[in-house]
């Protein structure tokens, strides 16, 4: 602490009589810091992990060596140092393919919507959304990502319509009406907090019962230097820089504010994540098989992904395989590509020379989109055993640069900075599950159930009759609970990798993630993770919903030709609940013609 704080003793004298008021925010500040990462050893803990991370990446030039080796003393090794005998290996994760294999999509969809009652949604919003630029006309303060403009509608509205189009898919299926449970991390960033919870009373809480919701607020961290890990201090000697403490606090925090009891309480035994920036992830089946198949098939964490392009500022999904006492322990997971480095993960290309839609080379490896199926045992399970596990994934990201006026000195400064963040997706680090021999080949052949495509139950059907009605939906609608997690025998171990408790199901990327989390350079032909980017790809699917349909549609565009001809082909916009699976909206949308220019709303 007093290195972190280093010198705001001294500034605080210069600071007027009146300043006690600051002096007691800054004091609730670290207060909750202290709280929040008790685990870890509160504020000398949080600051600790950050001086170990800054450590492990740094360089002489950029970072004060003497000060962290001094910090590190009796510290225990960090994740590089302790795997320096090459304990861990990773390798590619086996799962089914969606987008090569219908009737298994379709199947796991099935599987969705039965599960339905048994599953709840976690939307993390407390990102900055800095990259954005969002500006609120009328006041010219900032805004959060969730309050984005897109497709007429803020972000957050299209995440919870899409959460009302699997009720009502699940109530034309089955007959009964279920009200999801939507447990929101909202954090202080630009009035994160205060916005959401206003947005929400005034869309009359979307027409679902006040009940349905529950708000949760992130800590926010102290933003430190790149050089030596001090704490920056803003202009005043109590004006800490703070950011949130990113979406892996989601675990710690939903148990601690109680809303695990509160999701069990309504009969929910896992939880579908997604993030506001990411409007694409309810695209047809997407979300009810990852549901669908994690529930039927009692997995405790499973990750929807696709194809990542090299280079991408996105984590990749692995198949972790570690050394361990009396054999070897297996796990799908992420890692950060700030982390690619530090485990010595190169970011190769394909060896068939796979190009995606924008010509990028596909690297060998999966992206990581943060849409999540978790099971709430073993959310319980992860975080009983406390310590790091509870914070998963620390990471510090020191590529950015940040300014701030120098509160001794009164000059601007501009350093590399970061914070102690942690990331949702690596609980699946604590979801690892043990064998007594290696189940992946020299050659990377992994051990697997030939079924694993199209994998079945007892009482299970030899194949879906007649899957485009709704009477196919019915004969799956086998009891909704989702089965307990199932261990592993200890000393058999496991025997093939789809017994795994942690799995990835693969499909398009455009059926999956395409976010918009930065505004578009004009100066650039990049649309990536940009708004625009992201509706053209939404226009991309509905132009191959409607060719589904039978319906004669212009050749939608690519993100080049979006650019140069100012817009989509043509624009389809629709209720979600008109399906949202593509199979039933065939049932509904039967032949016709649009033309180049023309537009199509269905609300």
């Amino acid at each position: 602490q007093e290195h972190a704080c280093h010198g705001i003793a001294n500034l605080v004298k210069t600071e007027p009589a009146n300043s006690a008021e600051k002096l007691n925010q800054m004091a609730d500040t670290l207060r909750r810091i202290e709280t929040f990462y008790s685990a870890i050893g509160g504020l000398l803990g949080y600051q600790l992990q950050v001086l170990e991370l800054i450590w492990a990446q740094g360089t002489p030039e950029h970072v004060s060596q003497d000060l962290v080796k001094e910090t590190r003393a009796g510290a225990p090794p960090t994740p590089a140092e302790a795997d320096s005998g090459n304990q861990t290996k990773f390798h590619l994760p086996p799962g089914p393919d969606m987008a090569q294999n219908e009737a298994f999509a379709l199947r796991a969809a099935q599987w969705g919507v039965a599960a339905l009652p048994c599953v709840g949604e976690v939307l993390p919003l407390g990102g900055a959304g800095d990259r954005l630029g969002l500006i609120d006309e009328r006041t010219g303060e900032p805004l959060p990502a969730a309050m984005l403009p897109y497709a007429g509608r803020c972000m957050l509205e299209h995440l919870i319509r899409d959460v009302q189009a699997r009720e009502y898919l699940h109530y034309k299926v089955h007959g009964t009406q279920h009200v999801t449970p939507i447990a929101i991390m909202t954090s202080d960033a630009k009035g994160n907090h205060s916005r959401i919870s206003r947005l929400i009373e005034d869309k009359a809480f979307f027409g679902r019962p006040k009940s349905s919701f529950r708000l949760v607020k992130q800590p926010s961290v102290p933003l430190v230097c790149g050089t030596d890990g001090r704490w920056i201090v803003d202009g005043s000697a109590f004006q800490l820089q703070l950011k949130p403490g990113g979406h892996g606090a989601l675990w710690k925090l939903l148990q601690d504010e109680g809303v695990l009891t509160w999701l069990e309480a309504q009969n929910r035994h896992a939880v579908v994540v997604r993030q506001v920036s990411n409007p694409i992830a309810g695209t047809d089946t997407t979300l009810l098989s990852l549901a669908g198949y994690g529930a039927r098939h009692g997995k405790s964490f499973g990750f929807a992904s696709c194809p990542r392009a090299v280079g991408a500022n996105e984590g990749m999904n692995v198949l972790v395989e570690k050394k361990a006492p009396g054999g070897y322990t297996y796990g799908v997971s992420n890692v950060e590509y700030t982390e690619f480095d530090k485990y010595g993960l190169e970011d190769d290309s394909r060896d068939d020379g796979s190009v995606d839609e924008s010509g990028r080379a596909v690297s060998k490896f999966p992206a990581n989109t943060n849409v999540l199926y978790v099971a709430i045992p073993a959310v319980r399970d992860v975080l009983s055993r406390e310590g790091v596990a509870s914070l998963p994934g620390m990471i510090i990201n020191l590529n950015k640069k940040a300014k701030w006026t120098d509160a001794a000195s009164g000059e601007e400064r501009e350093e590399f900075a970061g914070r102690l963040e942690c990331t949702m997706q690596n609980l699946a680090d604590g979801l690892c599950d043990p064998a007594t021999k290696p189940l992946v080949g020299d050659d990377g052949v992994v051990a697997l159930d030939v079924r694993l495509d199209l994998p079945r139950n007892e009482g299970d059907g030899d194949a879906v009759e007649d899957p485009g009605a709704e009477n196919a939906y019915k004969k799956e609608a086998a009891a909704a609970a989702a089965p307990a997690i199932k261990s592993i025998d200890p000393k058999e171990g496991l025997r093939r990798l789809d017994q795994l408790s942690t799995f990835v199901m693969y499909n398009e990327r455009r059926k999956v993630t395409s976010s918009a989390k930065k505004a578009r350079d004009p100066n650039s032909t990049r649309l990536a993770q940009t708004p625009d980017g992201s509706f053209c790809d939404l226009q991309r699917n509905a132009a191959e919903l409607l060719t589904k349909c039978g319906m004669k549609v212009p050749p939608a565009r690519d993100h080049e030709e979006y650019l140069e001809k100012g817009g989509p082909a043509m624009t389809f916009l629709f209720h979600p609940s008109l399906g949202p699976m593509w199979d039933v909206i065939r049932q509904k949308i039967r032949g016709g013609a649009m033309t180049t220019g023309a537009e199509l709303v269905l609300e």
